[in-house]
């Protein structure tokens, strides 16, 4: 016995079965005692502050973390320790939406050494990767206080002495010029994806003693024809009143079609015998790539398992599967993803059923992409902007045998909505004639004032065909159109954000002052000798002509699309002296048709940096609470980061023509 606090103690057993079952119980006792103390803060939190609670549960502590997710109101997931892993976040958001959890949270954006040289960018490939696995809600890392603090210069206090991203507050200055339109963006997501019940294609079994950071085999084959999936642990399979009903698992749930169990997986016998009643039930069961191991736990035995998994692989709607044949199997058997694609790229998609309208959500990985999304509703198909909050008519697409199939586009890390529903036509004009194909150079559509489909028609050569849901096919004729021509020669002021004269002073947003560049090309700042170290707002303009009457000598324009390229951190755009629409940063193209006029036109392009570029070339002299910044103290300053306008800018014309 030890008479003081217990130090390490080792305990040796001849069977490595009841080694791992010793583990497995203690574990269990820990998350049991876990899981009573959330219950116990949760009921006090209802009953005496009326209160819901949301704590990061379990996935930093010795047990499972899947099996103590349905204890918390709100659960909440981070960036950091999920590694923007899209497969761990379906590992915590499984049990949370099988338990009902409206919101599912994520403390979002720490970076490690990103302090001040975090771009938006990044932070939205983080947010997207947690959208696509069903997280809808984010609390960011900012800046909690702005004024002087002890033992502190400018910029300021900065939480994780720099060692963490971000400290988000108007020292940034992005906070007036582009924050607000990214987390716009991300409150429209959030408010889609609480709408109604996610419903997931499959389920996907893990069971760990202590739940590892660590994401599971690929699935591949069903990752590329998008089909959707969550986890589930053997925990979660004793949920209360989880039964199959409609052909599906948690039918008012997540509405699984099918539950997959690998061979590098561990059954407890009590997981089995769920199991079992879900077969007995007819709900698909599919082992894949061999049968599972043996969670030793309790009294449970070797031998009981193999009998009951046996058993289990007995019943007719049982399936045993190569690694790589899920999706040949689903198919087999009847079942198709429920918002499925076909691309070149990789899509990941969610689907929300909110009763009369559902929604789509679609989720590009890294490279640009084209394919087809192929949803099971014939409902009427609606765009929604996450971006503009605007909403409008899908006009290209075909419906047929029970499913809409939609071509999209999509950059590297864009997303798109689209809602699919039988009333809101009644407010969102709809014209009645769908259009089935339609050639590259039809770049855009719109609504007429009459209901009528208009596309907006790029420069081509030839003649193109658009085919109608009638069987009517119209000629389209883009060689008469004005061709895409690139803006060059800019003029750049940038303003300069610095530490004012007194350093101490942390009150003080920025010492600020212009210095005025032109640019033939545009280049990244941290490429130019006079920039390199600098840090604030690009202001970029250039001025070029736009056709009389509608008629060009190179062609005709009705309207026009400028594209920025790729955003280094964030933009605005002026047109004239008016702001167009907040621009996708993922795919920054907007159509400026209603601020130009004939004659010379002015576009001025707004373009933050961040202030690392800057701050690093002071970082000795800058203290936050007396200490010196971790970067410093590491010797590990990362290096200048891209900042401005990177990419050749572009303007291209359209005329418009109705088809329907």
């Amino acid at each position: 016995m030890q008479n003081a606090t217990p130090g390490d103690f080792e305990c040796t057993l001849d069977k490595q079965n009841e080694m791992e079952r010793l583990l497995n119980d203690f574990h269990q006792v820990l998350g049991e005692a876990y899981k009573e103390y959330l219950d116990t803060l949760r009921r006090w939190l209802h009953a005496r502050l009326g209160k819901d609670l949301s704590v990061q549960p379990a996935y930093n502590l010795p047990m499972d973390m899947l099996d103590v997710i349905p204890h918390v109101d709100v659960p909440e997931c981070e960036s950091l320790s999920f590694m923007d892993s899209i497969d761990l976040y379906r590992k915590f958001v499984g049990p949370a939406q099988l338990a009902g959890k409206k919101v599912i949270s994520n403390e979002m954006g720490a970076a490690v050494l990103q302090a001040y040289r975090y771009p938006i960018p990044q932070l939205l490939f983080s947010m997207n990767r947690a959208f696509s696995a069903g997280v809808n809600r984010f609390v960011l890392h900012g800046g909690a206080y702005t004024g002087n603090y002890y033992a502190t210069t400018w910029p300021g206090h900065t939480a994780f002495n720099y060692f963490f991203s971000d400290n988000l507050s108007e020292k940034q200055p992005v906070w007036n010029h582009g924050l607000k339109d990214a987390l716009e963006y991300a409150s429209r997501v959030s408010h889609i994806l609480r709408q109604g019940v996610p419903k997931i294609d499959v389920a996907r079994y893990s069971k760990e003693s202590i739940t590892t950071m660590v994401p599971g085999p690929e699935l591949t084959d069903l990752i590329d024809q998008a089909w959707s999936y969550t986890y589930i642990s053997s925990g979660n399979l004793r949920t209360e009143g989880l039964k199959v009903g409609d052909g599906c698992l948690a039918p008012k749930g997540p509405a699984w079609q099918a539950i997959i169990i690998e061979q590098s997986q561990n059954l407890t016998l009590e997981a089995i015998a769920s199991l079992e009643d879900f077969a007995s039930a007819g709900f698909p069961i599919i082992f894949s790539g061999g049968s599972p191991g043996f969670y030793p736990v309790g009294n449970d035995t070797e031998s009981d398992f193999r009998r009951e998994l046996l058993r289990l692989k007995g019943f007719k709607d049982v399936y045993e599967v190569r690694a790589d044949g899920i999706a040949e199997k689903l198919t087999s058997i009847g079942l198709s993803p429920r918002a499925g694609a076909k691309t070149n790229g990789t899509w990941y998609t969610t689907w929300y059923d909110a009763g009369d309208i559902k929604y789509a959500f679609v989720y590009n990985d890294m490279a640009e992409a084209s394919g087809e999304l192929i949803v099971t509703s014939t409902e009427t198909p609606f765009f929604y902007s996450a971006w503009t909050g605007d909403r409008s008519p899908v006009l290209i697409y075909k419906q047929e045998d029970g499913k809409t199939t939609i071509p999209l586009h999509l950059t590297g890390n864009q997303t798109a909505i689209i809602a699919f529903s039988n009333i809101l036509s009644r407010s969102i004009p709809t014209p009645k004639t769908v259009i089935r194909s339609a050639p590259p150079n039809v770049i855009g559509t719109e609504v007429s004032r009459g209901s009528e489909a208009v596309l907006h028609i790029a420069h081509a050569r030839g003649d193109q065909a658009v085919q109608l849901d009638n069987g009517t096919v119209v000629c389209i004729h883009g060689q008469s159109v004005a061709p895409e021509f690139s803006l060059s020669n800019w003029t750049l002021v940038a303003e300069h954000w610095e530490a004012p004269e007194n350093l101490s002073d942390a009150s003080i947003i920025a010492r600020k002052s212009n210095t005025t560049h032109q640019l033939p090309e545009l280049v990244s700042w941290d490429q130019l000798p006079a920039l390199s170290n600098v840090s604030g707002i690009g202001y970029y303009s250039k001025s070029f002509d736009w056709c009389s009457s509608k008629e060009c000598a190179n062609g005709k324009a009705d309207g026009a699309y400028l594209n920025l390229g790729r955003i280094t951190h964030a933009v605005r755009v002026f047109v004239n002296g008016r702001q167009t629409p907040a621009l996708d940063f993922m795919n920054p193209v907007v159509d400026i048709s209603p601020y130009l006029r004939t004659g010379k036109n002015e576009i001025c392009i707004v373009a933050p940096t961040v202030m690392w570029n800057y701050l690093r070339g002071i970082l000795p002299e800058i203290k936050s609470a007396g200490s010196m910044p971790y970067p410093f103290i590491l010797g590990v300053t990362p290096p200048a980061v891209e900042a401005g306008l990177v990419s050749t800018v572009t303007i291209t014309p359209y005329k418009l023509e109705q088809v329907a």
